[in-house]
């Protein structure tokens, strides 16, 4: 009895391997990357801990180094770039992304498992109970018969590589945040030292004309003239710094929550920048640009939807083998048989329908977002360029002119040459001067922001330069 047994389960081992390894064959994928490979690869790109297989978690302690960043007497933009490709959620979120991608790349390389089922039939009411049943063991396995899984693991690999250029974008997109930011925040800083002089000029005046005015050399009007320009400036402080404080903390945030130090940033506003040529930067974005490349990724998983979804009208067959004992005939048994459905109604052709629409879809959104891309690298260029071209002739023909001018005004009216409102007509015209030249750095180093959100250290690296 015990022999027989032996036997029949050496024949239902062999014969269900068989069934799995043909199923293999037919299934055509029998490869792919395994999950020690998909394992390996998370490791190398720091999204795993070493030997734990646990994903990496952006709030976990950070290595000394990274953390001490901000902490320094004096804090570069280099220190704020690393400290928000560290720290940033949006970051952080697209490196879990890929993570996502490469387990529904493992799932779709993973054969169907099969069941184990115990049966009991024949059971007779009047007694004997199991004893005079008829009762099997058996496993059922189904085959995979068409591409549908060598597909699935197509769309998976593809999507994971999508994820790996969304990962550049939002690291460009969030640098290119970083710089905008950094910006805003110089601009006020420096706006507010700019009213601050222009306050201390206003106050000159105002004293003046308070003296003028006590000694009946001048009238009432220009010392409320005077006081109004200095109050004017004072409001304008004051909305400077609450801006200042506002754009401090969008700072704080792209770097993931860190206090920013803003009176240790060693940084200024940068007063000139590289020559730029559009269609360079054209081809850049066409050929290298994350979200492009993404795209691209994206129609090649469509198409292996399609793929799937056609190997979809061929289902899966089931093998079943089971042995047992004939308990009436006091007989062991050996059940074998294969469970192949009939595609008579079903198959699949909405799920067909349904791939290659959105294989349209993809195509048509890399379009659009392509067009988007260069509607906004064209903006981004023509601002850039039209502020570098402008703040050399604009410092030398119009601030220089306002601080001579100037000079030469408050000279002529210490010494009872120029009216009053003369003097406060050229305080007006140098401080608009300066504003304006403050405005057009701005613009300047606002533009070079989006290029670099845009293009990345592609921008710089096809330059050779930065702005200073």
């Amino acid at each position: 009895m015990r022999s027989v047994s032996l036997r029949v389960s050496s024949i239902l081992y062999l014969w269900l391997a068989g069934a799995v390894m043909v199923g293999v064959q037919l299934s055509g994928c029998g490869g792919g990357l395994s999950g020690a490979d998909i394992l390996a690869d998370l490791q190398r790109q720091g999204l795993l801990l070493p030997n734990e297989g646990e994903p990496l978690m952006a709030d976990r302690a950070p290595p000394p180094r990274e953390a001490d960043l901000l902490a320094g007497d004096e804090i570069t933009i280099d220190d704020l770039l690393q400290t928000a490709e560290r720290f940033n959620p949006r970051i952080a979120e697209a490196r879990a992304a890929i993570g996502v991608a490469a387990g529904a790349t493992w799932q779709a390389g993973l054969y169907p498992n099969p069941s184990l089922e115990v049966e009991a039939e024949e059971i007779p009411l009047s007694g004997g109970g199991l004893t005079q049943s008829k009762t099997t063991i058996g496993v059922l396995q189904p085959i995979i018969v068409s591409g549908r899984r060598s597909a699935a693991v197509a769309v998976g690999s593809a999507e994971q590589r999508a994820r790996g250029w969304d990962l550049q974008q939002i690291q460009r997109s969030v640098l290119g945040d970083v710089r905008h930011q950094l910006a805003e925040v110089l601009y006020l800083r420096e706006g507010i030292q700019l009213n601050g002089s222009l306050l201390e000029v206003a106050g000159q005046t105002l004293r003046i004309a308070e003296t003028r005015f006590e000694a009946r050399a001048a009238p009432e009007s220009e010392v409320i003239r005077a006081r109004v320009e200095a109050d004017s400036l004072e409001f304008a402080i004051g909305r400077l710094k609450r801006d200042l404080t506002a754009a401090g903390e969008r700072l704080n945030m792209l770097v993931g929550g860190q206090e920013v130090p803003i009176d240790r940033l060693t940084i200024e506003l940068a007063s000139t920048g590289p020559q730029l040529d559009f269609a360079p930067l054209e081809q850049l974005l066409r050929e290298r640009h994350p979200s492009v490349l993404a795209a691209s990724e994206r129609i090649k998983a469509a198409e292996h939807r399609v793929e799937e979804a056609k190997a979809g009208r061929h289902p899966d067959i089931a093998a079943r083998l089971a042995y047992g004992f004939d308990g009436e005939s006091d007989e062991h048994i050996l059940e074998a048989g294969l469970s192949i459905p009939l595609t008579v109604f079903d198959r699949n052709q909405g799920n067909i329908l349904k791939a290659r629409f959105k294989l349209i879809v993809s195509k048509e959104r890399a379009r659009a977002e392509l067009n988007r891309l260069r509607a906004e690298l064209a903006a981004a260029y023509q601002r850039y360029m039209a502020a570098r071209e402008q703040i050399p002739a604009f410092e030398q023909r119009i601030v220089g002119a306002a601080e001579t001018s100037l000079a030469q005004t408050r000279e002529g009216y210490n010494a009872g040459k120029l009216l009053f409102l003369d003097l406060l007509d050229a305080q007006r015209t140098h401080a608009q001067a300066r504003v304006a030249r403050l405005n057009l750095l701005r613009e300047l180093n606002i533009s070079w922001a989006k290029l670099h959100a845009i293009l990345g250290e592609s921008l710089r690296q096809s330059n050779g330069d930065e702005i200073q």
